[in-house]
């Protein structure tokens, strides 16, 4: 009877200390879904672990063109302009981005993200509206 509740009681503790760890990861979700999209609670709790710089579209403007990053932060595009969007990220000799990166549509009122590891410059341009919405992010060494 001891063995068997002494197993039990083993099991158990096992059991907890797994499920809390992944609880634990389970609260610090990657704030970009697979189509970059991200809400408003995932840039909150971002900001907690990795810079997150927001970039507005109003008025058929970006609010910055150019933007200097450190690697690793997390650029949001948030429109609150009252057409779509759509950012593309085409390959440049400088560029370290292998393959062509375009965002989902981004509707009014939505916010897209991407993630900026490698160090580099990012030119951008909206697909529907490239004449008016274009710029640079610029990603630099991260101080430790």
């Amino acid at each position: 009877m001891k063995k068997t509740t002494q197993k039990s009681i083993i099991g158990i503790i096992l059991f907890l200390a797994m499920s809390s760890t992944h609880a634990v990861d389970e609260t610090i979700p990657h704030p970009i879904d697979e189509r970059g999209l991200l809400s408003d609670i995932a840039i909150k709790t971002t900001k907690l672990f990795r810079p997150v710089e927001i970039i507005a579209i109003k008025d058929g403007r970006l609010e910055k063109t150019e933007l200097t990053v450190e690697s690793g932060t997390v650029v949001v595009i948030d429109n609150q302009d009252n057409a779509n969007h759509r950012l593309l990220f085409p390959p440049a000799a400088q560029n370290i981005m292998v393959m062509e990166f375009v965002s989902t549509v981004i509707k009014q009122g939505e916010k897209w993200g991407a993630e900026f590891l490698d160090p580099g410059e990012y030119p951008f341009n909206c697909t529907l509206h490239p004449e008016q919405e274009h710029g640079v992010v610029t990603v630099i060494e991260k101080n430790e």
